[in-house]
Order: structure tokens, then sequence, then C-alpha cells
């Protein structure tokens, strides 16, 4: 619980002191030679992801076949930890939901299809009917199943770990102990936690510095304020105060209420978004794209464009899953600490379901409408994300909807929480895979929280204003993707051996009845304790 805040626990200071330092020489790379800087890790990453993409395809369809079958196996009656679950359902989810993808959604939900309309996949002719139909259809298909599976599965060696086999840590190290044994404890384990933590820092720190001048243009747009370097001090500075106060309150009285109330806000966006909007067309084009993608899941997941070599798989897919690996280890520990008392196939089919559910809802309404602005030639968004960049055309996007001033406010409060939950998941994340020992129900201490939700803000923030492109941070975040790959198929493959070492020879009714005692055994307790 909460109230069980480390103070004493040491902290991976060799870990922490390496990330400083290779963090210091790249943002004085990026400061003093930035163009340098970004011209040579630019093509570093690009080429990894040239060369890694159809990798990434087939680890990501891997993911999706591992963590279903574990889940409608007999093996997903297994339950994590003692007890009833500590979230409430509902609020449980929302959390998952909006640290996993936050104003990031908001923002590629408009931008994301336009893109597709004038460079469409599988050939299609730009502008042209089939390229529409296409720019409805993608995004939903990167942002639902396989990026919600690279966010789960590694829950699952990392909660029969923490739950099961009660043993502390919360880090990837410890998800791969199955396989690398006690080597988790000396250099090979820190050399990976410096892995988790570089991932981390580069693409949440790049998630605030894109959030920001989408809602530094809404307010800029909005009250006339000028779109300065000082609106953006001051953005950075609010939600830098909300995700630390959401921090220091922890997760039961901060981000789970966040997250909540953030959630109702988010749901009436969309929803009003399609009742305002062309509701038919909304619907028809995302029956469409369910439909499509239904028919051709394995074309999509495992597309890499061999002869004409246009790009598109590299660029968008495989770019994509590289990214939601580099993410994938700060979901599955934030995952494990507030999935207590719930069973596997509960952790993986509720992130997967719900998770997807959300990103369609979004991708659905606001994809559906930005598309049928395009089409009915109100505003030529293609030409205007061309010409005058992300953040603009969202803000002329939303102002199209009635009560547009209104909406634009709505849409940049929103954000801005999504931004400090996203955020104030990171930060926790980034404490306890870098707290040692940490055990079950217990947190990092408030102070360490509070560090990494200030090196959150700071370092990329830092980069920008001192005009800078973050386009080398963000690369640093996909550089990760592939030793964070292979360290995920050790931890998945770690995480089986544990099960079927302790659960092969039991039928379904036996784990069952295994599972079930575990919620009498605590009632039993609880009841001893009151009488």
């Amino acid at each position: 619980m909460e109230n069980n805040l480390l103070t004493k626990r040491p902290i991976n200071v060799v870990a922490v002191a390496i990330v400083f330092l290779v963090v210091a020489s790249l943002g004085s790379w990026l400061i003093f030679r930035p163009e340098a800087a970004v011209a040579s890790i630019g093509a570093v990453q690009a080429t990894s992801i040239s060369v890694l993409s159809p990798f990434y395809l087939w680890l990501g369809l891997g993911c999706l076949i591992y963590l279903l079958y574990f889940s409608f196996s007999k093996y997903g009656n297994i339950r994590f930890g003692n007890g009833k679950p500590e979230f409430k359902t509902f609020n449980w989810l929302v959390m998952m939901f909006c640290a996993g993808m936050g104003s990031s959604m908001m923002l590629w939900s408009v931008v994301e299809p336009l893109y597709y309309v004038s460079g469409p996949p599988l050939g299609a002719e730009p502008f042209s009917a089939q390229a529409y139909e296409l720019a409805g259809t993608y995004g939903i298909y990167h942002w639902t199943f396989i990026a919600w599976a690279f966010f789960a599965v590694g829950a699952i060696p990392l909660c029969y770990r923490f739950y099961i086999l009660k043993k502390p840590g919360l880090s990837l190290s410890a998800a791969c102990e199955g396989v690398l044994g006690d080597r988790i404890e000396g250099p090979i384990g820190k050399m990976i936690e410096i892995i988790v933590v570089f991932g981390i820092l580069g693409g949440h720190g790049t998630t605030l510095v894109l959030g920001i001048p989408m809602i530094q243009n809404n307010v800029a747009t909005l009250f006339g304020v000028p779109d300065t370097l000082t609106t953006g001090i001051v953005l950075i500075v609010l939600v830098t105060a909300i995700f630390m106060t959401s921090s220091w309150l922890g997760l039961d009285r901060g981000m789970q209420n966040l997250s909540r109330y953030n959630a109702y806000a988010a749901i009436a966006l969309a929803v009003f978004f399609l009742i305002v909007g062309p509701t038919l067309f909304q619907v028809n084009l995302f029956t469409n794209a369910i439909g499509f993608i239904s028919n051709n899941f394995l074309q999509m997941s495992l597309w890499t464009d061999p002869i004409t070599k246009g790009g598109f798989p590299e660029g968008w897919t495989g770019f994509y899953w590289a990214w939601w690996l580099a993410l994938g280890p700060w979901m599955w520990i934030f995952t494990t600490r507030i999935s207590r008392g719930r069973t596997l196939r509960g952790v993986m089919l509720g992130m997967l379901l719900a998770g997807s559910a959300g990103c369609m809802l979004y991708f659905g309404a606001i994809g559906g409408y930005t598309l049928d602005v395009q089409l009915g030639g109100e505003l030529d968004l293609v030409a205007m994300l061309s010409e005058s960049g992300q953040a603009q055309t969202i803000s002329n996007l939303v102002l199209t909807l009635p009560a547009g001033k209104i909406m634009l406010f709505i849409w940049a409060v929103i954000a801005v929480i999504f931004l400090a939950t996203t955020l104030d998941s990171s930060s926790y994340t980034l404490a306890a895979t870098t707290t040692v020992g940490l055990k079950e129900g217990e947190n990092p201490a408030r102070w360490f929280k509070l560090f990494w939700a200030v090196m959150l803000a700071l370092v990329p923030c830092s980069l920008l204003f001192a005009g800078a492109s973050l386009k080398a941070f963000q690369s640093l975040a996909i550089l990760t993707a592939f030793p964070i790959a292979l360290l995920t198929i050790i931890a998945l493959y770690g995480g089986a051996k544990w099960i079927f070492r302790d659960y092969a020879g039991l039928t379904k009714e036996q784990i069952i009845l295994q599972e079930n005692k575990k919620i009498d055994m605590l009632v039993e307790i609880e009841g001893e304790k009151l009488a």
C-alpha cells in the first residue's frame, strides 16, 4: 500500500550515474553541434529500423500469440498475489490506459490518418479512395492489439516472479532471472537497467516535448497568447507540477484519481466528436477498418514491401513496433505494481482489450472526423500539416467543431492531464527499476520519484530550449529497442519455464481450486485480525 513508502532501500547508484554521464554527453553534443548530432544519430536509427524491421514484425506477432496462449490456456487462472485486487477494475484499467497512451494518442489520431492519405501503404495511390480507406484503418492497427501486446506481455514473467515466487525487485533484469539466474545481481543486471532507463527517458521525454507544442499552440490560438518560449515554459511547469503532485500523493490518492477523471473527460471528448461529426461516415469507416484488419491481419503484421520498397513498413509499422518495445518495460513494471490480486488472464486481456478499445474510439471518432473534413474540402489538412506543422493543424481542426473555442480549451486541458498521468507512471517506474530489492506492498521513496519526475521534465526540455532538435533524443529510445527486444525474448522464455515447472502437472480445475484458496486464506486472516 502507498503508506509503505521506502526511505532506506538502496538505489542503483551505478545505473543512475552512467545514465547521467551519457545524457549529459548527448546533451552537450546536441547543444553545441546539433546538426551533426541529429544527422549521425538519426542515420543510425533509420538504418537500425530498416535492417531490423522484419525482426520487429515477427516479434510483435509472436508476443501477441504468447499472450493469447497463456491467457486462454489453463495457466490464465494463475492469480498474482493473495487476496482481492488492490484497485477497482475500472480504476485499474484507466490507470494503465492513461499511462500507456496519453496525449500522444490525441495528437496521432488527428495527424496519422493525414500522413496515410498522401503516403498510403499497400501500393495505393495517394488521395485515392483506397488511400482514404487505408488511412482510416492503419492508425487503428498500429495502436491496438500488437501495440498493447508489447505493453502487456512482459508483465507475465515479472508478475510471476514478484507475486508467485515472492522475489523482490521490479525491473527488466528481474524478469530475465528465469534464464540469466544470479547474473542479474551483477554487471549484466545493471546494464539492463541502464538500457531501460534510456528507453523511458528518451521515449517519455520526447512525449513531453511533442505534447507541449500541441498544447502551446492550442493556448496561443485560443487566447492570442504569443506562441513563444515563455508560453512553453509556463506549460511545462504546469504539467510538471501536476504529475509531481500526483507522484507525491502516490498511486492510491494520486494517479488513480487523476486517471479516472481524465478517462471520463477523454471518453466524453471522443463521443462529442462522434455525435457532432458525420456519425454515419465515422461508423462506416470504423466498421470498414475492423473488417479490413480482420481479413488482412497477418498480411499487415508481416508486410515488408520487398519489391517496390516504398518505405512504409520501416517508416511506420517497424518504427512503431520499435517504439512500443522501447517503452514496454516501463509498462510491465507499472502494470505489475498495480495488478496484485488479479489473474494472469485478467491482466493480459484487460490490457489488450481495454487499451485497444480506447485507441479504437479515438482513431474511429477523431480520425474519422479528420478524414471527413479533408474529404469535404472544408480544410486542406494534408497541405496544412506540411506547411504549418502538427500543432497548428490540430488546433484548426478542433476549431471546426461546434463551440470550437470551448472544445479547443477542453482539448488542451485533457492533453495536459494525459501528459501528467503518463509522466507520473514513468517517474514511478524509473524509481522502481533503480531501487534495489523492492518488495510486494512497497513503493520507491517519495523523494526518489520526485527526482525522476524532475529529470523527465528537465532533460529533454533543456535541450529543446537550448535550440537543439530532440530528434536525436527520440532516436535514443528507438536505439534501445533491439537490446530490449532480445531481453523480452529472454524474459518470456524464462517466464514460460517457471509456469510450466510449477503448473504443467495440474489440471485447470486444480489450478482454479489452488488459486481460490489465496483469496480464502486472506479472508480468514483478515477475519482473525478483526476478531
